[in-house]
């Protein structure tokens, strides 16, 4: 079914692209068509099930697919599925369609960290605070130099 997906957004955009280069639209869609080894797959889509299969992948339940979450393996299995049912043949680790990846993701231990400049210790948390997200902050700014170290003004 997957196929048959893949083959109807193919023709689909060769026909939207067919003004383009000057062709009429009849005679391009009919060689487009007659030409197309997916010419069954296509002729069995329906903007129903299209519609149904794209709205599922898209769904809120989905949780905007996020790497590694569960939505993503939910969308994975969901395609795995559609393409068993479609004749495709698998090629992914052990004859299945999928291939696992190692992540790693790195994470502060937050209990007891903290950062030494000289004698002074600032404690995560209560001193600093390390975030990867965009944020908007305010307070004062304090100019810390140059990058120079001088022992007498220091």
């Amino acid at each position: 079914m997957l196929r048959r997906l893949a083959a109807a957004v193919s023709v689909s955009v060769v026909l939207l692209l067919e003004p383009a280069f000057g062709q009429s639209a009849r005679s391009f869609q009919a060689t487009a068509v007659k030409q197309s080894p997916f010419r069954k797959s296509v002729e069995q889509i329906s903007v129903p099930q299209l519609k149904d299969y794209l709205s599922f992948v898209a769904a809120d339940e989905m949780e905007g697919r996020s790497t590694p979450s569960r939505g993503l393996d939910t969308t994975a299995r969901f395609i795995a599925t559609m393409l068993a049912r479609g004749g495709v043949k698998p090629a992914g680790d052990d004859g299945t369609y999928f291939q696992r990846i190692v992540l790693k993701r790195e994470k502060l231990a937050a209990e007891g960290a903290e950062v030494s400049l000289g004698t002074q210790k600032f404690v995560y948390g209560k001193d600093f605070f390390v975030s990867a997200v965009a944020a908007n902050v305010s307070g004062g700014l304090v100019y810390g130099g140059d990058g120079w170290y001088i022992k007498a003004k220091n």
